[in-house]
């Protein structure tokens, strides 16, 4: 395994993940993350969008590394007919503490902000408080930036966060 390079960013952006914009080739953003993060802890290789969820197009793969996710297809509103990246996950609501630790947006927020956080860095963010048991809390700032909370109140928290293309 690689060790990760501490020289590069890794910002958890609406237009992509650090350097490595929504829609750039699979390999290229690959070799971005590996080359800052070291190698991958999953890869579901290509396989059928159904086998990971709902998404277009005819293949498509989830890289991992701890609770981050990137989500590479050959369907998205980025790019039509290729093999790229199309979105982000970083964080779960099942286990915390996996790495890795510390990435934000832009903006400032991560895993642990607050609701009110959210609301200070976004303004006019949806907040859903969703049903305890039944469907969890979540943000929406727009369809690039999207989350999940731990409820909706200003003290709850952010435990995770979407980014690009999301297929349910």
């Amino acid at each position: 395994t690689a060790p990760p390079n501490p020289e590069l960013s890794l910002a958890l952006g609406r237009d992509g993940l650090g350097e490595a914009a929504f829609g750039i080739p699979a390999a290229a953003a690959l070799t971005e993350m590996t080359a800052l993060l070291g190698e991958p802890d999953d890869d579901t290789g290509w396989v059928d969008p159904f086998a990971i969820s709902s998404c277009a197009g005819t293949v498509v793969r989830r890289v991992s590394w701890g609770s981050l996710s990137l989500l590479l297809g050959d369907e998205s509103p980025f790019a039509h007919g290729r093999r790229h990246l199309y979105g982000f996950g970083y964080g779960t609501v099942d286990a915390a503490g996996l790495g890795p630790p510390g990435l934000l947006t832009p903006e400032g927020i991560g895993l642990g902000s607050a609701v009110a956080d959210l609301r200070q860095a976004y303004g006019e963010v949806t907040v859903d408080p969703g049903e305890p048991g039944l469907i969890d809390a979540s943000f929406y700032v727009d369809d690039a930036l999207r989350g999940l909370l731990t409820g909706g109140e200003p003290e709850d928290t952010v435990t995770v966060i979407f980014g690009g293309q999301y297929c349910a």
